[in-house]
């Protein structure tokens, strides 16, 4: 997604809204689903999205409330 944002930067000055989910779903044998990407993974890319030209950063599926919260922890930080 980082490189992705970059790209409709270029292509837009219209505010752009980047909602990542963990990782790919994986299903298992009991029909839940779970996603593979931890929340200090997930959190690592925040800066470059925003720096890359997200205007509004959440998460999507997988995602949760602590990696909001340290959405927003990075954020408040930059």
């Amino acid at each position: 997604m980082v490189d992705a944002i970059r790209l409709i930067r270029e292509a837009t000055f219209l505010p752009i809204i980047a909602q990542a989910n963990a990782g790919k779903p994986s299903l298992s044998c009991e029909g839940e689903i779970s996603y593979q990407q931890i929340v200090e993974d997930y959190q690592r890319f925040i800066p470059q999205m925003i720096q890359n030209g997200a205007n509004i950063t959440g998460g999507c599926c997988g995602t949760n409330p602590e990696y909001i919260k340290r959405m927003a922890e990075i954020i408040q930080k930059m």
